[in-house]
This record gives C-alpha cells, structure tokens and sequence, in this order.
C-alpha cells in the first residue's frame, strides 16, 4: 500500500507543468464534487419564520419534501467535512504543485450554506436538553462533521463559523456538549487566542438573536389571554438570556483551570477581549455607522461579559487599563443628552459588572463636568494605554429591544430567501464590502488593519444580511466614525 507522499509522487510524473496540474484528474473531480455540493445546498426550504408576515408568495412545501431536503443538507454537510479535511487549507504551503491547487481554500459558499441549516436546526438541537430520552444522531450529524472539519483548519479557521459551533457547548444535551468540548480542546491547543475570538463571536451572535426575539405586546388593552401569553414568553426570554450566562461560563472555564491559564499567550489576549466586550456594549452604532440605537441598550451584555471576571482581576495592569477605558466609555455616556433615559436595568447591569471586576465606581457627576476632573489618580487615562484603546465599529449589526421590530423582521425576510450565503475565510478576504461586520480578531500588543470581505452572508440567525469576515484587533483597532445624528424618538 502506498503512502500519500508516493501516490503523490506517482500522480506528479510527467506532470511538472502548470497547465497539467490545473487539468489534474484530482482537481477536476474535486471541482466538480463542490458544484454537486451547492446544488444540494440550493435545495434549502427555508423555514416560515424566515419569511416576513406577509409574504404570500413563498410556496407551500409537504412534510416530505421538507425531509427530503433536510436529508440533502445532512448529506452535503457530512461530504463537505470530508472534503475540508481531505484538502485542508494548509495545503496551499505544500511543495507539490499539485497539493497546493487542490487545497480548499474558496470554500466560503459551502460552509455559510451548511451553518444557515444547522443555524435553522437550532432549537431541535436545544430540545435535547429538555427531553428524557436524547436524540444522539441530531448533534452526530449536523456538529460532529463541522468541528471536525474545523479542527482540523483551526490554523486558518473562520472565527464566525466556529461561533455558531460553539453555541452548543450548553444547552443542547450531552453529545452535544461531548462533541463541541472535545473540539474546543483540540481548537486550544492549536491556536488558543483565536479559540478566545471566536468565543467572542459566538456570544455576541447569540446576544443580538436574543434582543431580536424579545417579546412585544402589540395590543394596547390585552386581554387576561394575551396577558398570560405574553408573560409566559418573558419567562421564556429571560431563560434564554441565563442559558447565554452559563455558556459564557462554560467558555472561561475552558480557559484554564484552578485560576492559571493554560496557555501564557490568553493572557494579555483577555485584556483585548473584555475592552472589546466592553465597547460593543456601549456603542450605539448599527451596521451603517448611524447611533441609531437607542442609548444603552446593550449594556446588558455586560452581564455576559463579566463571567471572565476571574481572569482580569489577577492581572493589575490589565485591570488597570479596563478601569480607564471604562471611566472613558461611562464619561462618554453619562455626559449624553439622553443619559436621563437609559433603562434602569441598564444601568443595574453596568454596576453589577464594576462590581465583578473590582473596578471603582465613577463619582456622581452632572453632565456638564469635564471628564478628567472627576478621576482621581488611579481613574485618569494612562496616556500610554490611551493610545491602544481605539474604538471599533460594531463588529455585528444590532438592533435594540426597544426599536422597530417590524423593520428587523422584513430585513432578515428579505435576506434569507438568497440562494447560497457565502461565509468567506477571514485571513483570505479582498478588502471591498460594506462596514458593516467584523469577524472579531484580536491580539496583544499590536494592531491590525481591518479586512473586508466580497461576499455577502446570509447564514447568521440574527440579521442573515450582514457580511461575516470583517476582521480588526479587538479594542486596538481602527477607530470609529464620528457618531451621527441620533435618530429622533
């Protein structure tokens, strides 16, 4: 039997020509299983709720044809796994002319395909949790397949895609857990800061799907019957809400364990990830730049945020430095027109987070008052740490709780019924598309220019029309643009 190095070797004879690798058997038949792939990604149904209210044109589908379908995604995800693992991204570095041309690097259209039906399976697999018998083959055949082909390119992973994996850590049964936990081990060992990038996005995903699905009482004089329903879904939102909690818990745990990191290089990897946490949870800028949310509102994410407490609070300089950029971001909101009506519980969240940290509370202060007059000496603004600390656009476009749902729900309509939504590699993409998502990327000490990507995706539960690959340096990137306008209330 021969190894793979001889069977290279054997296909390369008399083939050392560029034009006869590019025709190579391989290849065509490599080029040819992923166009088979996307017309089985085409063959997606999507659900009713990725359909606005009113939209009457979509055609009736029978159970049937709905399994059907489903069976084809399974089937295409499974074969997609094998061929990323088959022709891992790191091939493009071989010596073989042929190894680097059939290295899967485009594959941008298959993977966003494939996290739209798992992203559509979600609450199938969360059922797990609840039922007394669990549905094993759920998690085995849409999770196993993708963290195996995302371990195996963890080098070169797409942080967003391993986002979405990641959300099912908790929350969606034992295999479920099995199978994201083995892979997050794996995913730190080969690369723990990007490991921490794309815990990040996979929270901040899950949180912005949860201000989407906050319930609304349309009716003005509910009924007692619309009243319990109504009650009923805030218990439900408010269970979500603690499940992303315990998630975020799972992921510090697997940070470290008995207090110490396992891997020196999260360290100052975390000081980048809570700024950037924190400064997602001020900004009040959607997907165009526009301060169109309302003030505050995502200061809730704070409470997420803070489940990495541990790790910041025995690092004084770290901690150090968030205490400034803090100081900075509640200046900022505090000095604010509309400071008056940011929501209690906003504000509760934003305490209770100081709190956690051991961070000093910013002294009672009118408006008016200039910034650095009200820091004592541990609050002023390290000129040093200043210069790192730059704002970022909002790396997802949100919208608050407190906005127009009507305007979200015909926006993912009008997203979702795309054909194939492209999730492009982040380290492979050319800088055109809009400003409106960064794939999160950070890492210590040094910046890094954002790179956006060409293609849109389609594939995320909570706004599908967004660009999935942006990339900066979390809280040490590129800065902001000056904030617009606020939109009248």
């Amino acid at each position: 039997v021969k190894n793979k190095k001889d069977l290279v070797d054997d296909m390369e004879d008399g083939d050392d020509d560029d034009s006869s690798v590019d025709d190579h058997v391989i290849l065509r038949l490599r080029n040819r299983l992923l166009s088979l792939l996307e017309l089985c990604f085409s063959q997606y149904i999507p659900s009713s709720d990725e359909h606005g209210d009113d939209d009457t044109t979509v055609a009736k589908h029978s159970d049937d044809q709905i399994s059907f379908a489903d069976y084809v995604q399974i089937a295409a995800g499974r074969t997609t796994a094998d061929l990323r693992m088959l022709f891992p991204k790191e091939l493009s570095d071989a010596e073989s002319p042929l190894l680097r041309s059939v290295a899967l690097q485009e594959d941008g259209r298959l993977v966003g395909a494939f996290v739209r039906f798992i992203s559509a399976k979600e609450n199938a697999l969360r059922d797990n949790e609840m039922e007394m018998k669990e549905n094993k083959s759920m998690p085995q055949s849409l999770l196993l397949p993708m963290g195996r082909a995302i371990a195996n390119n963890w080098a070169r992973g797409n942080r967003r895609e391993a986002g979405v994996f990641l959300r099912h850590i908790a929350s969606s049964g034992p295999t479920a857990t099995s199978i994201v936990t083995c892979a997050v081990d794996q995913m730190k060992k080969e690369d723990p800061v990007r490991m921490l990038e794309s815990q990040m996005a996979s929270l901040r995903q899950s949180y912005e799907n949860w201000v989407e699905e906050e319930p609304d009482m349309d009716n003005e004089f509910p009924s007692d019957e619309e009243m319990k329903e109504f009650e009923e879904a805030e218990g439900s939102h408010k269970e979500l809400f603690q499940h992303l909690e315990h998630r975020a818990t799972q992921f510090s745990k697997k940070l470290g364990v008995f207090g110490k990191l396992s891997d020196p290089k999260l360290r100052p990897a975390l000081n980048g990830f809570i700024r950037e946490g924190v400064r997602f949870s001020f900004s009040n800028l959607d997907s165009n730049g526009e301060d169109t949310l309302v003030l505050g509102s995502r200061l809730s994410f704070l409470s997420i945020l803070s489940k990495y407490a541990s790790w910041i609070k025995k690092d004084k300089q770290a901690k150090k430095e968030i205490q400034s950029f803090m100081d900075e971001k509640e200046f900022e909101l505090r000095r604010h027109e509309e400071f008056e009506d940011v929501h209690v519980d906003d504000l509760a969240a934003l305490a209770a987070f100081r709190k956690d940290l051991g961070l000093k509370n910013l002294p009672k202060t009118s408006s008016n008052v200039s910034v650095t007059s009200e820091l004592d000496d541990d609050q002023t603004m390290d000129d040093e740490a200043s210069d790192g600390l730059n704002e970022l656009q909002s790396p997802v476009a949100s919208v608050s709780s407190r906005t127009s749902k009507a305007s979200r729900a015909s926006s993912r309509a009008s997203s979702r019924v795309s054909s194939l939504p492209a999730l492009p590699e982040g380290d492979k993409e050319s800088p055109q598309d809009s400003d409106s998502d960064e794939d999160s990327h950070f890492s210590a000490g040094s910046s890094s220019n954002k790179r956006k990507s060409q293609t849109q995706n389609t594939y995320d539960e909570n706004s599908e029309e967004e660009s999935d690959s942006d990339e900066s340096s979390l809280g040490l990137g590129d800065s902001q643009k000056s904030k617009k306008a606020r939109r009248s209330k």
